[in-house]
């Protein structure tokens, strides 16, 4: 049983194809492909502007020598329209194989794809959504929508995956979408040409014997997702919007990779470049800040599922038969309003290498159940203090989080003298040392700013030195709350700072304990040294 599965990649004539976020989804698509070795043949339809994109300027070359698939790259003319483009999913081209597959660049393959075929069909869909949503039935008229749903017929099919069983009524079924799409070139459908191809399938179905694949082997967004059982992944979005799918794709290829692979084998080399498809993508971007916002977003998951696959077995071991001390000269604080998806491996992470610091959590009524159900067995021993009202804007929560921690009342009510600041970007790799203990405030340096102390999101902070300073200077003093101890700090004589011990925008040293989205500010040293990030460097 043999696989012929081909794909389409284009650029809009108007755009440049080093701005298209569906090369990089191309490229995770591809690898996963080859990694799960299922297809024969690897056909790709391109227009010729994105071929020499890829070929001059992306991963596809070492891609395309190391996959033992054939490839097969079909040219054509950049389109001037989506529809344009999309209709040469439709080009009748040769293959050898049994099988013929469509596959758009966001569904993944996990498994072999045989397992989608239960006995012998001419044309295998995907009945995804119910037929009177999504736009299934925009090419038909009223009349023909009305017979349809007197028909019976419930769901629609989707047009970014089936198989063709039969070459001939493959042919007869591709002429006739072609046709359609010629006859009305105007046309200009939200889901581009899934609406004609469903009008041809359904129209087309006395000819076609159509086989409908079990749902419970496609996976949308990870939805009724299995390890066992799920073959494709489709990390469908909003259509045309590259972000949106980029985004949802890396988070599953991040984790079917790593959940079956671990540093030492080529989801390590995959990681990498995903990376580098995320740092080469800085032209993308007319400033700096929305380059790093980019980067933070991508690259987060990227590195939390990657540490959760490595570590969160034996985190979870830990703290199901750990008892979180409920007093201690030392705390670690965490404030964070959201059901943050990162939240429940921080604390755990930071409870196996702060040990025997008592824990302090300020959520909001919001998320109040969602932490209690993280703290598990500990939750008695664990402080919880509901600050916020709702979930909160992105500003709405910046400006609470800075304003509290410049406030006298939000530090008396610890009793500890020892406090490790902890967001949920950050992550420890090594016991907490002694030395620590030495300073009043320890930061992590700022590559622009090196003279001053530094970010404080993963942070060491005496209680009375925080006393000290809300005591000496209002919140107006500086905007942010970091910024705001870094310039006090520098005006009492008595208080010792460092920021050797953890790291955010500095490359990491032997000295490091913790980082702080280091992934913001990704650059090419880190991707010689990526190890040294994502491993747990001293494990107790």
């Amino acid at each position: 049983m043999s696989f012929c599965v081909y794909t389409i990649l284009y650029t809009l004539e108007d755009k440049k194809p080093e701005e298209n976020e569906y090369v990089p989804m191309f490229l995770l698509w591809m690898a996963q492909l080859a990694k799960i070795g299922t297809a024969t043949t690897i056909t790709i339809l391109v227009d010729s502007r994105t071929k020499k994109y890829l070929n001059d300027d992306t991963s596809f070359p070492v891609l395309y020598a190391r996959i033992e698939s054939n490839i097969v790259l079909i040219e054509f003319a950049p389109p001037k329209t989506h529809m344009e483009g999309m209709r040469m999913k439709y080009y009748e081209f040769d293959y050898e194989e049994d099988y013929l597959m469509y596959l758009d660049i966001d569904v993944l393959v996990l498994k072999p794809l045989s397992g989608l075929l239960k006995d012998s069909k001419d044309l295998y869909l995907h009945a995804e959504g119910a037929i009177e949503e999504h736009g299934y039935l925009d090419a038909v008229n009223e009349e023909e929508k009305q017979n349809i749903l007197e028909s019976g017929l419930k769901c629609g099919y989707s047009a970014g995956k089936f198989i063709i069983g039969n070459k001939e009524k493959g042919r007869a079924l591709f002429k006739e979408i072609r046709a359609f799409i010629i006859d009305n070139p105007e046309t200009n459908y939200y889901s581009v040409e899934q609406p004609i191809f469903n009008r041809t399938v359904i129209f087309m179905g006395s000819y076609l014997d159509i086989g409908i694949i079990d749902k419970s082997l496609i996976s949308t967004n990870f939805h009724n997702y299995s390890d066992d059982t799920t073959i494709l992944i489709d990390s469908c979005g909003e259509p045309g919007n590259g972000r949106r799918h980029l985004f949802k794709m890396i988070n599953v290829v991040t984790y079917e990779n790593i959940s079956k692979s671990n540093i030492d084998n080529g989801y390590f080399m995959n990681l990498i470049n995903v990376m580098r498809n995320v740092y080469n993508s800085r032209e993308m971007f007319s400033d700096e800040t929305g380059y790093c916002h980019y980067l933070r977003t991508i690259l987060d998951v990227n590195v939390f599922s990657y540490l959760k696959y490595s570590y969160g077995n034996m985190l979870n071991e830990f703290w199901n038969n750990c008892a979180i001390p409920r007093e201690s000269d030392r705390a670690i604080i965490f404030v964070e309003r959201r059901c943050h998806v990162n939240l429940e491996f921080c604390i755990k992470n930071a409870a196996y290498f702060a040990r025997g610091y008592a824990i302090h959590i300020f959520c909001s009524d919001a998320n109040l159940e969602f932490v209690k159900k993280i703290c598990g067995n500990n939750l008695n021993n664990i402080h919880i203090h509901v600050q916020f009202k709702g979930f909160g804007t992105p500003v709405e929560g910046r400006t609470e989080y800075n304003e509290l921690l410049k406030r006298r009342k939000f530090w008396e009510i610890f009793t500890e003298e020892h406090l490790l600041i902890f967001e949920t970007d950050c992550y420890l790799i090594k016991p907490i040392p002694d030395s620590i203990y030495e300073y009043d405030y320890v930061t992590s340096q700022w590559s622009w700013l090196p003279e001053e102390p530094g970010g404080g999101g993963l942070s060491y902070r005496k209680r009375s030195l925080m006393l000290e300073i809300v005591a000496k200077f209002d919140p107006s003093f500086a905007t942010f709350q970091d910024c705001f101890v870094n310039s006090a700090i520098k005006t009492l004589p008595n208080r010792k700072w460092t920021n050797d011990y953890f790291i955010e925008s500095c490359d990491i040293t032997e000295k490091t304990i913790g980082v702080h989205q280091w992934w913001t500010f990704t650059r090419e040293s880190h991707f010689s040294n990526l190890e040294k990030y994502i491993t747990f460097a001293q494990v107790c």
